[in-house]
Formats: structure tokens, sequence, C-alpha cells
């Protein structure tokens, strides 16, 4: 993970608190462990998803997108190169 992690991870927490949700957040380090962090998610039933900004999310955007839309999760992600590549939303 890049400096900076930390903060957007605790940025969202507060954030998520500040509107009465929960935030499920799951950390990736590695390009193995994407399809175990999906399947927590799944296991969560959560409602949405915001992918952040990190390098290994930019180079893994197509597996990404189809787990995301594997499990009907609305995804928000932080470039518009991933809705170019069939995400739903960037912010």
């Amino acid at each position: 993970m890049h400096p900076g992690v930390d903060d957007q991870m605790n940025e969202i927490r507060e954030g998520a608190v500040a509107v009465g949700l929960k935030a499920v957040i799951v950390p990736i380090g590695s390009p193995d462990a994407f399809d175990a962090a999906f399947d927590s998610l799944a296991s969560h039933n959560i409602g949405a998803l915001l992918v952040g900004s990190d390098p290994l999310f930019n180079s893994r955007r197509a597996q990404i997108i189809a787990n995301a839309a594997q499990l009907k999760i609305p995804t928000i992600y932080h470039l518009r190169d991933f809705v170019l590549a069939g995400g739903l939303i960037s912010y």
C-alpha cells in the first residue's frame, strides 16, 4: 500500500459513522488477494463499494470491475478510467 492509505481508511470510517453507516474495509496488499477480498465483501452483504486510490487497483482494473459486477455491488472508483472500462461511477 502507498503512503496515506491509513489516512484514507480513517476518513472512510469517520465519514460512515457520521451518516450512521458501518464501513467494512478490506485491505489488499497483493494481486493474489483480490478473490478473497471479494469473497469477504460478499459475506458482509455490503450495499456499495468504494475502491480507493492505489496503483495495485489500477493494474487490476478489469478484475475489480468484473468482480463488482458479478456480485452486483454498486461501486465508486477514484478514476474515470474505471468507468470507461465498464465500472459504474467515479468521483
